[in-house]
């Protein structure tokens, strides 16, 4: 068997974990792509419901005197029976951020003109912490990584410049 020295073990590790870190480079520019794009907020959710009486074709159909249609009268006894269904049934459905926001890659583009346009030029810190003053709700690490596709992709379009100047690049708009 040959012997191998630790020059060629090194390297041979060396390799291997250049591979590895370009594939995880990939796999994190797809998933940031994703989640700047709003791709994973266009998939459709199974909605929740109330438990619901069953259906009956005769439901304007009223039976004796003083009485309501058949699924009117059991959703009543079944919230009455469970108070939880009831509260449930009383609240509001919830909508989160991805569905009241379904275009987010406009509203990034739209956050960072407006903060390029007061700030002039800045870095991509900068342009954060503006964006992060004028929208609390969104956090700081949300809008890094949104900032870190969008002004590439902005640049690439033509709509920003870039400049190097130092170790960060400077970002103005063009």
């Amino acid at each position: 068997m040959a012997k191998l020295t630790d020059q060629t073990i090194l390297q041979h590790y060396q390799e291997k974990k250049q591979g590895l870190t370009q594939e995880l480079q990939k796999v994190e520019a797809i998933l940031t792509a994703l989640n700047s794009h709003g791709d994973i907020a266009d998939v459709p959710r199974k909605r929740k419901y109330t438990r619901r009486a069953p259906f009956n074709k005769s439901i304007g159909i009223t039976k004796g005197k003083n009485t309501q249609p058949s699924n009117t009268a059991k959703a009543e006894t079944t919230t009455a029976k469970n108070p939880r269904s009831a509260k449930a049934a009383k609240k509001a459905p919830s909508t989160s951020s991805s569905l009241t926001e379904p275009n987010q890659k406009g509203s990034w583009d739209q956050k960072i003109q407006t903060a390029l346009s007061n700030l002039g030029s800045g870095t991509k810190e900068s342009i954060t912490q503006f964006i992060t003053k004028r929208d609390p709700a969104t956090s700081a690490e949300k809008v890094r990584k949104a900032l870190t596709l969008r002004l590439a992709i902005l640049e690439k379009d033509g709509k920003l410049k870039k400049e190097q100047t130092g170790d960060q690049p400077q970002y103005r708009l063009g």
